[in-house]
């Protein structure tokens, strides 16, 4: 079933909540033969459809978000304040590479 077989006439609005940059979709083999490369995401995004991107994250540390804001989203991510507020002291690094 596709998502446009759920909608009709009297729908007047769509929300599809998603992370293109991060998560892209997941392609089936027969979506790549049909020359759907792109999930419908993605379609709609470059599409005339209005959208919104979300600019403030409310999970993760200032120091975690950091790399997800600059890598997949240009700086433009900052993390809300209340995460850094009502969370204790990390006594270690955030993260580390390995």
């Amino acid at each position: 079933m596709t998502l446009w077989s759920v909608l009709d006439g009297s729908v007047r609005a769509l929300f599809l909540y998603g992370d293109v940059r991060q998560l892209p979709g997941t392609l089936s083999r027969r979506s790549m033969a049909l020359g759907l490369q792109r999930s419908l995401m993605e379609r709609l995004l470059d599409g005339a459809y209005p959208h919104e991107a979300a600019r403030v994250q409310h999970r993760m540390r200032a120091e975690i978000a950091t790399f997800p804001s600059v890598y997949f989203y240009g700086g433009e991510l900052r993390t809300a304040d209340a995460i850094e507020r009502d969370r204790p002291a990390l006594p270690v690094a955030a993260y580390a590479y390995v």
